[in-house]
């Protein structure tokens, strides 16, 4: 947060300085963290570009009705856009101010720790304005119904905005803006060179993109995993199977029903570098331990289920003492990575409704009963 009073403040609003809003935020020693300063330079971005705030707005309100759209967009046509705004014991990241009403838009950004659901709530409550949650990707997804909630937003995606008006004005900061998006992985997914994909055992640069494009089929997959096995009730854990002996980036998940953990049964994405020195995105369903595995194995149920998955592209993982069955895909250097991330959610979905289909997970709980 910035302190400003006095003539510091009255400068400020007469004319939002970047250079009077970086002063005080560096002479905050309580403020360090990097949310407050993308914070400032985003704002100042938008005080400096109609353009950009008409974008960043449609942006904004892309899900709305038409009608509500196009009267919000004629409300918010000379908007006043101020950050760090103090309301009773709260306070705003980015607030948007109609002139022509009393209408608001608050933004809640989040860079580098978790959105609180919490806080969304409080502002929602408040009746205050429209709210809306900015974070680097949909990790934690906050999903609320109210009209007022203009939905969660991902700065890869402001990221492309901002690019498009870079591309038209040639702002010097909006480039260096977007190279420090670039570094702080706001920016979007790059896509996979031939040269990372045939050095990925090697390659300290693949291994930092792939963990980012793990993350965003995450973020594809979540809502679905939610909604298949909790109803949308609550969320899925997803744990991080990250193993560097294994050169592995993955995640897996215990399916319900409850007492699922005595089972030691899971599901589990992600990337592996296989033993042809390549990587391969993968979908696994597997029980721990050697004991368990062995049961699993002599069960006639779950291996003719295993064979029809056999004969659909699957195959059994025998590296390890578990038992594993698992279907890869390949990591093409050519294709888009948004176009990636998207094929590979699919490929999850699809892999873990093929195994719902034959109620395989069914078959292994009641051999391990």
């Amino acid at each position: 947060m910035i302190y400003l009073s006095g003539d510091t403040y009255n400068s400020y609003k007469m004319s939002y300085n970047l250079f009077i809003q970086l002063e005080g935020y560096a002479l905050n020693r309580e403020k360090t963290d990097e949310e407050n300063l993308v914070t400032e330079i985003f704002v100042y971005l938008l005080n400096s570009s109609k353009h950009l705030q008409k974008k960043f707005l449609s942006h904004l309100l892309a899900d709305q009705r038409k009608s509500l759209k196009k009267k919000l967009l004629r409300q918010f046509r000379n908007p006043e856009i101020e950050s760090q705004v103090p309301s009773g014991d709260s306070i705003f990241d980015i607030s948007i101010y109609s002139k022509n009403s009393d209408e608001r838009i608050i933004i809640e950004n989040k860079v580098g720790s978790k959105p609180c659901i919490d806080q969304i709530r409080k502002y929602l409550k408040s009746n205050i304005g429209y709210v809306a949650l900015l974070t680097p990707t949909n990790v934690n997804s906050v999903n609320q119904k109210n009209r007022r909630y203009l939905g969660h937003f991902c700065w890869k995606d402001v990221y492309k905005i901002i690019k498009k008006m870079y591309e038209k004005q040639g702002s010097e900061i909006m480039g260096e803006f977007m190279k420090y998006m670039e570094e702080k992985n706001m920016g979007p997914l790059s896509n996979f060179t031939e040269k990372e994909i045939a050095n990925a055992a090697t390659g300290y640069g693949f291994i930092t993109k792939a963990e980012k494009f793990v993350e965003e089929v995450k973020c594809g997959v979540e809502p679905y995993l939610c909604e298949t096995f909790n109803k949308g009730r609550s969320k899925i854990k997803l744990k991080s199977g990250n193993s560097n002996p294994d050169r592995l980036i993955s995640y897996y998940f215990y399916p319900p029903p409850k007492g699922r953990e005595k089972y030691r049964m899971y599901l589990g994405f992600g990337i592996q570098i296989y033993d042809d020195e390549r990587p391969y995105f993968f979908i696994r369903i597997g029980v721990w331990t050697k004991k368990r595995r062995d049961i699993v194995e002599k069960d006639h149920e779950v291996r003719e289920k295993a064979k029809k998955l056999k004969r659909k592209g699957w195959e059994q993982d025998k590296r390890y003492p578990e038992w594993i069955l698992w279907k890869v895909f390949e990591m093409l250097s050519k294709k888009d990575a948004d176009k990636l991330v998207k094929e590979m959610v699919n490929n999850t979905k699809n892999s873990i409704e093929k195994l719902r289909s034959i109620r395989l997970m069914e078959s292994i709980r009641r051999a391990l009963s």
